[in-house]
């Protein structure tokens, strides 16, 4: 099962650079436990339980690191959420029932399909 995880950071106010660097080490930490990113998508074929389990330990982990200098990431985090590929869904394509399938003429053996609404 594909799980996803996003987390954003608060860029409305807190410096750039530091944000930035932020995530970075964010992503490292991700990828390192299997997690695959895409832009700020983390996924990773786990249980939900698994991943939340591996991500939050990523977040705590980086926590104690800041917290040894006296800072804490939680207050730069504006959105850390996780959620199972199979719920989401692609606002940028139309309704499921809006999509209709036609089969068109064979070209040299391939088989097309015209899903654009007509």
């Amino acid at each position: 099962m594909r799980y996803v995880v996003i987390i954003n950071l608060d860029y409305e106010n807190y410096e750039h650079g530091r944000l930035k660097a932020l995530f970075e080490q964010i992503s490292a930490a991700l990828q390192e436990r299997d997690f695959v990113r895409d832009g700020r998508r983390f996924t990773i074929d786990a249980s939900p339980e698994e991943a939340q389990q591996l991500a939050r330990g990523v977040v705590d982990e980086l926590e104690q690191r800041y917290n040894a200098v006296g800072e804490s990431i939680y207050s730069y985090i504006k959105e850390f959420f996780g959620f199972e590929v199979e719920s989401a869904v692609n606002l940028l394509l139309p309704p499921g029932d809006d999509i209709e399938v036609s089969e068109l003429e064979e070209m040299d053996g391939v088989y097309l399909t015209d899903l654009l609404k007509r």
